[in-house]
């Protein structure tokens, strides 16, 4: 199985969509990339039909663009296993191509695609439009933006994906650890009793602090630290 991602994103249908076209977009993709697809599905929630956007959550199959760029496949090919024949299939997506092909409308979406096991991090956004190729409409998906961030807690915070209360530990658990274990402190807390950690040291703690959002202990991130003292 590959790599499964989390994806958080927002639609926003562009062009002359009304209600009842947005309504049955949204029904005829959610009956097919939710509620047929299984693992790496995509399930559009809280429609806002004043404003012509939709939020959607997703798994992504090792990114989600493999996702959009097999929107095609996986819907009007018949590979995904939504429990229809090829003709159900012609009857459910065909009409609902055709009107967004003749009115030119379009999805452009926006989304976060996050995977601990790999540290990937990415913010992208695209569009969804229908083409016609030989007399033969289709999905079809165009990157427009996509941008790699380090997998480190400033980022996830910066794309609200976490906030400090998300992580197991703290800064301050770090150093309630640090000076109850080993007697050590950072420059900032200088109390004349206990040993001050030096620049390097703490650029280096706080490097891995940084980038192991989710360590389940302090010791997680100390062990990494050649200086810490043994016990």
């Amino acid at each position: 199985m590959a790599n499964e991602t989390d994806v958080t994103g927002t639609m926003y249908f562009k062009g002359n969509w009304d209600k009842s076209i947005i309504k049955r977009f949204v029904e005829v993709f959610n009956r097919h990339f939710f509620t047929g697809y299984g693992t790496y599905f995509t399930e559009i929630v809280d429609v806002d039909y004043d404003d012509n956007l939709a939020s959607f959550n997703a798994t992504g199959r090792t990114s989600y663009e493999v996702n959009l760029r097999n929107l095609n496949n996986w819907a009007l090919n018949n590979d995904c296993p939504v429990d229809m024949n090829k003709e159900q299939f012609n009857d459910e997506w065909k009409p609902l191509l055709s009107e967004m092909y003749q009115n030119n409308l379009k999805i452009e979406i926006e989304y976060t695609d996050e995977a601990q096991i790999n540290n990937r991090l990415v913010a992208a956004s695209g569009q969804i439009s229908v083409r016609n190729k030989n007399n033969q409409l289709s999905l079809s998906y165009k990157n427009l933006r996509h941008w790699q961030y380090p997998y480190n807690r400033t980022n996830l915070q910066y794309l609200g994906l976490c906030s400090d209360d998300d992580y197991p530990i703290s800064k301050n658990d770090v150093k309630k650890k640090l000076k109850e274990s080993y007697g050590l402190i950072f420059r900032e807390e200088n109390d004349g009793k206990h040993k001050m950690l030096n620049a390097v040291q703490e650029n280096q703690l706080n490097y891995y602090f940084e980038f192991m959002p989710f360590a389940k202990s302090v010791e997680e991130i100390l062990c990494n630290l050649s200086w810490i003292p043994s016990t």
